[in-house]
Formats: structure tokens, sequence, C-alpha cells
């Protein structure tokens, strides 16, 4: 059966109740600009997938459904759909668009989520996986976004040689197995280390009094506090930390992997102890007096780090490999290009 590009409609028509509440809250910006859409809704016939409306099935076909990209969507509240991320992956479509315009595809399967579930069928694009998964990755939409306010780094010499970190206690809900609460432990016991979280995002009660009586809680702070310190913890949240490594990097710090579990598509480009160090709970206290009493290499691996933010992880080479990559999969799992279509 052939989709009609009727099918398709834009939110303010399939979803009228969503678009009116949005406009009533000045969301109108994203409403009114940004490439076109067209959504329906349309149940999965992958049985694994059914009621995930999470995952959206994307194509681009000028010929049946105009110049726009559409999107298929499980039965749902509209008002569940995150229309920031939403946003930030079609203008990177719409990008593909422009660079490939002879790249047309059907019901591509991408996870909008934060990118726990595993189990997904192997031909949904994710943005994160644990290793040995089967999905294709795409760029993660924190490293899609525009990016604005990133002051410039500060010399060396003006940062302190401390080892910092804030987040949210996001992860295991074990307060216990909570890798960034084990960091925060951690701190306590190494000089120079400060590390807090700034909030506990669906959290139980009992965790959040663990965290305060551990003292692990502290203020939320600019993300341009990081600017002011040497080393800088990267600690995976409920999957990977997004765009840590990369502010890490423009702030001109040396980013310490604690006990990452997660893999995202460029981190092939990280390389031990030459832009990155990776530290467990066993090694981190080791690793950080190696790199204070070597301040030559610290700064080498910081160097380093800055170089992969700026190059392979700046926002038009995201983009581009965005583009490759949605064009080497959307060919072998949907569909071709418009030359196999004639």
């Amino acid at each position: 059966m052939v989709d009609r590009a009727a099918a398709f409609q834009p939110l303010r028509r399939w979803a009228p109740e969503y678009w009116r509440r949005l406009f009533s809250k000045f969301y109108w910006r994203p409403l009114l600009t940004g490439p076109p859409l067209g959504f329906c809704t349309a149940e999965f016939e992958e049985p694994s997938l059914i009621g995930k409306s999470w995952i959206y099935r994307v194509s681009y076909d000028p010929r049946a459904f105009g110049h726009r990209i559409c999107l298929k969507v499980a039965p749902c509240d509209p008002a569940t759909i995150d229309l920031k991320r939403l946003r930030i992956i079609v203008a990177a479509l719409w990008q593909v668009r422009c660079w490939r315009p002879e790249l047309i595809y059907r019901d591509v399967h991408i996870d909008t989520s934060d990118c726990m579930d595993g189990d997904l069928p192997q031909h949904v694009f994710r943005v994160a996986k644990r290793p040995g998964e089967p999905h294709p990755l795409l760029p993660n939409l924190h490293l899609l976004s525009d990016r604005r306010g990133i002051p410039k780094a500060k010399p060396w010499t003006q940062k302190a040689d401390t080892c910092w970190f804030r987040g949210a206690a996001t992860g295991d809900i074990d307060f216990e197995n909570n890798k960034r609460v084990v960091v925060c432990r951690l701190a306590d016991q190494i000089a120079g280390v400060d590390s807090k979280l700034t909030s506990v995002p669906g959290g139980s009660a009992d965790f959040i009094e663990n965290c305060r009586r551990a003292g692990i809680m502290a203020a939320p702070t600019s993300f341009a506090e990081m600017n002011n310190h040497r080393y800088l913890l990267d600690v995976d949240g409920n999957t990977t930390s997004w765009d840590r490594y990369l502010r890490i990097g423009l702030l001109g710090g040396v980013p310490i992997r604690f006990e990452p579990q997660w893999t995202e598509y460029w981190h092939d480009q990280l390389v031990e102890g030459k832009n990155v160090v990776t530290v467990d709970r066993t090694t981190f206290a080791d690793q950080l007096a190696a790199l204070r009493c070597d301040e030559r290499r610290s700064k080498a691996i910081a160097q380093r780090a800055s170089e992969l933010a700026r190059t392979e992880l700046s926002r038009e080479a995201v983009l581009r490999t965005f583009a490759d990559l949605w064009a080497a999969c959307s060919h072998g799992s949907s569909i071709a290009s418009s030359r196999s279509s004639h």
C-alpha cells in the first residue's frame, strides 16, 4: 500500500489542541520556523516496537510527499513528543537534503529517547549504545545543536589544579551503584577533587536523603565554571554524558572519563593517554596524581582534546558525519536513491 501525501499533516492539523497549547505558551518559534514537517499516526509492524512513541519512522520522498520531512508516530498523546529533540533531528535531515538532493528514503527508524533500550531491532538508529549492541549510530542531539555562549578557554596557568565535576544524579537508581554518586564519594578521599551532584531527577526519597547525608549535593553552576579547572570528570548518566567531552575540549581541560560503559559514533577517535584519560574507582587517585606530577603531559592531553573538539566534533563536521551515516544506512535499510526509483 502506497502512502499518500495527504496522510501526513502539519502539526496544527495533526494535533490541533497540542498546537494551540504550545502557541499559548509562546512556544511559537519552533512551530513556525524550520523545515516543513508532516505527521501521521501509525502503529508499528514490529511487535517489539508497538507503543514506543519515542521511535519515529522518517521519510523523505518529494514525489510522494512533497518537499518536507514526514514522520510516522505510534498512537500517543502528542504532548509527550519532545519537540526540541525532534526539531534538532529534522534540521539535520534537512541539511542532508541540501547536501544529498538525490537521496530519498522511507520509514527509517530513529530512537529520540536517551537510548537506554538495547533490545530494539538492529535497524533502529540510536545515538548511544553499549559496546557490542548492533545498532547504527548517529551524532547525539547535543552535538548537532547550535553552540552559543561557550567562552574562550582560559590559559592553563589561570586554571586551578583541581579535578572538578557537577551534574545531576542520573544513572543507576540504586544509591550505592550510581556512578556519579561513587565519584562524588571518592572525592572526599582524594585531595584536590571537587565533585558534587546538583539535582536528583526522578530519585526516590531515600536516594535524595542518602545524597544529603553523604554531603555530595551542591548548588547548580554555569557550565562555564569548567573553565576554571584543569582536570574535568566525564561521568555517564542514564547513558552517555552527551556533550561533556566537547565542552571539556573547548574549554581546554583534561578529560577524565570515569568507568565509561556507553559508546558513541566518535569514540573511536579517543586515544588513551593522548586525548583522554580513563579511570575507575581503583585507579582514579593514582592516575590523577600522575597527571599532576607531569604537567607537560597533562597540557598535551588537554591540547589534543581541544583539537578533537574543534575539528571532528565541530558542528560542521558533526552534520557532515550525520549526512554520511544517514545516507549509508538509509540506502541499506529503507529504500534507495532517486536513481533507483526511475
